[in-house]
């Protein structure tokens, strides 16, 4: 059964005081890692140093402030009020200002940014409806002709691989995280044995690049970059903004 927010929300709370390096999967990784993730998405939405861009679902900022460098500004925005304040103590230097918000409701006005990056977030939703009405605001956000990704989608024609992940793992949960934490890690991601026991948001990824579409936007599905073993069972779509007409909600 997918997790609620709230459910993810306790996971945050503690996860804001761990080591902002470690990937979801609970592995740390390095800086140069990130540098290579932050590299790939600045280069799917196209940044050539001149947007004010704005990522949904910042978390505690250190992909975003990593990124950010390739826009002129940046806004980052989280659900997490704890994520949020752990990402303000990120910033140094970097181009980029964090404030909390719902990917479902974002407080922005129509055509605001020049990019949208929303990676590692649609896992986290709690149902397929809400993940819709995110990818929609994020689209009414950004300027005609713009590109919004939409990243990190577990897809539900790859779920057999990241079983496989998790058996390969073994506790991993126990060596590397908090306790704190490691037990709300485990009931989200792996509470049972059987792959249709995992709390993320599964996406039949084909079917959701078809509804949008079908809605006159255009719309690049590509595997996830090799970060985490994301690229073994993650995709990410990559989605233009109709620069004539806006899309139909």
């Amino acid at each position: 059964m997918t997790a609620t927010l709230q459910q993810w929300q306790s996971v945050f709370d503690t996860w804001a005081d761990a080591d902002p390096n470690v990937a979801s999967t609970g592995v740390p990784q390095s800086d140069l890692e990130l540098d290579a993730l932050a590299r790939v998405l600045a280069d799917w939405l196209q940044l050539r140093g001149d947007e004010v861009a704005l990522d949904v679902g910042c978390a505690n900022g250190v992909l975003t402030t990593r990124w950010c460098r390739r826009a002129r500004h940046v806004v980052g925005v989280d659900y997490n009020q704890r994520l949020v304040e752990r990402a303000q103590q990120l910033v140094g230097d970097a181009p980029v200002s964090f404030q909390r918000a719902d990917a479902a409701a974002l407080p922005f006005p129509d055509d605001r940014f020049d990019a949208v990056c929303c990676y590692g977030v649609f896992c986290c939703l709690p149902d397929l409806e809400f993940a819709r009405r995110a990818a929609h605001e994020a689209l009414r956000v950004v300027r005609p002709g713009a590109r919004v990704l939409l990243g990190g989608l577990p897809d539900a024609r790859r779920r057999a691989r990241f079983h496989d992940l998790c058996e390969a793992g073994g506790r991993w949960y126990s060596r590397v995280l908090p306790r704190r934490l490691r037990w709300g890690v485990k009931r989200l991601l792996r509470p049972g044995w059987s792959p249709d026991a995992s709390g993320l948001l599964w996406f039949d990824v084909e079917d959701f690049a078809a509804e949008l579409r079908a809605e006159g936007l255009l719309v690049e599905i590509h595997d996830d970059p090799p970060y985490a073993d994301y690229d073994r069972y993650r995709r990410t779509l990559v989605v233009t903004k109709p620069a004539t007409e806006r899309a139909a909600r």
